[in-house]
């Protein structure tokens, strides 16, 4: 709903004790987490970089789906990382990660790869 992800370092606390209650939150209770933490107190009050992190995930998930059956284009071959015998030129993943740690994560995500070619650093 929010992007946050259970297993994010900054709640997983949060998350566990909640996992183990009997799923009733008292107004006690959500006052003591939100008190204790400064990222789930954000996220409730709407103060998170991207207030509307479903918007956000939609958009990537129809642009995701859009590009996914373009198959134009080949794998680096100078680079032997990206060459097709490691890497598959079928795989497409998109992962998102804001400076909150929101996440969003769709496609072949969990396979690891070389980021050659793929992400170029800009000093303006």
């Amino acid at each position: 709903m929010h992007g946050l992800l259970p297993d994010d370092a900054r709640i997983r606390e949060i998350v566990q004790t909640f996992e183990e209650s009997d799923g009733t939150v008292t107004l006690e209770d959500f006052e003591h987490i939100r008190q204790r933490s400064v990222l789930i107190n954000r996220a409730l009050s709407g103060g998170l970089i991207v207030p509307d992190f479903e918007e956000l995930r939609d958009d990537i998930r129809e642009m995701y789906e859009k590009v996914k059956p373009i198959r134009t284009g080949a794998n680096a071959d100078y680079i032997p990382q990206l060459s097709e015998k490691f890497v598959d030129p079928d795989q497409f993943g998109v992962s998102i990660c804001t400076i909150d740690g929101q996440r969003f994560n769709i496609g072949d995500t969990d396979v690891r790869f070389g980021i050659q070619s793929c992400s170029k650093v800009s000093l303006r």
